[in-house]
């Protein structure tokens, strides 16, 4: 069974009111819900990723709801698992990238206003939500990458590649593309009908 996570990553509530308006890409904690619960026992479980990310706390939703799943789930990445959809991503028992995939990482960021202590309340709520990611990652990534390697490249706000996200432990492989005689027979058509004309 294939799911597709896409688009921003929101609550339950705002996932309704985006697509009461027609936006369809947005995905949200009740969607992994549906699909854990949805799934035959004897089917592969795959969520198919492509969000740049959004509520950290309803990715955080969705890390716990396929941690406790009791089932092997599967990510593939097809463009991007950037932010709160990195740390779903590392809820996976095996995650696949496509070899044109992303991953981003970085430091949770939220808007304020207020006096000096709400201010400081918030900083301390953004330093919380940081350990939490770190703690997703680093229980993906194994002794691949330390947390405070991690924490770094959070800093730095790193984008990496299909293949900088296998070798730091947050992925696990390459999605493989059948390349068979019908892809073959697309690219023939396509050379015979180049006329070289922009």
């Amino acid at each position: 069974m294939r799911v597709r996570l896409a688009g921003v990553t929101t609550s339950n509530d705002n996932a309704k009111i985006y697509r009461y308006w027609g936006y369809d890409d947005v995905c949200c904690p009740q969607d992994v819900r549906d699909a854990i619960a949805k799934c035959p026992a004897d089917e592969e479980l795959i969520f198919e990723l492509n969000s740049g990310g959004g509520s950290v706390y309803s990715g955080f939703e969705m890390y716990s709801a396929i941690r406790g799943a009791g089932r092997e789930v599967t990510a593939e990445v097809q463009s991007i698992a950037g932010s709160a959809m990195s740390v779903v991503m590392a809820a996976c028992d095996r995650v696949l990238m496509s070899p044109v995939a992303n991953v981003l990482i970085h430091r949770a960021s939220t808007w304020s206003a207020g006096n000096a202590q709400v201010l400081r309340q918030d900083a301390q709520m953004l330093d919380t939500v940081d350990e939490s990611i770190l703690t997703a990652y680093t229980e993906k990534a194994g002794d691949k990458t330390t947390r405070s390697q991690f924490a770094a490249m959070m800093r730095r706000e790193t984008f990496m590649t299909a293949q900088e996200a296998i070798d730091c432990g947050l992925a696990d492989g390459m999605i493989e593309y059948d390349e068979g005689e019908e892809s073959e027979g697309l690219l023939d058509f396509a050379a015979s009908t180049y006329t070289g004309e922009a």
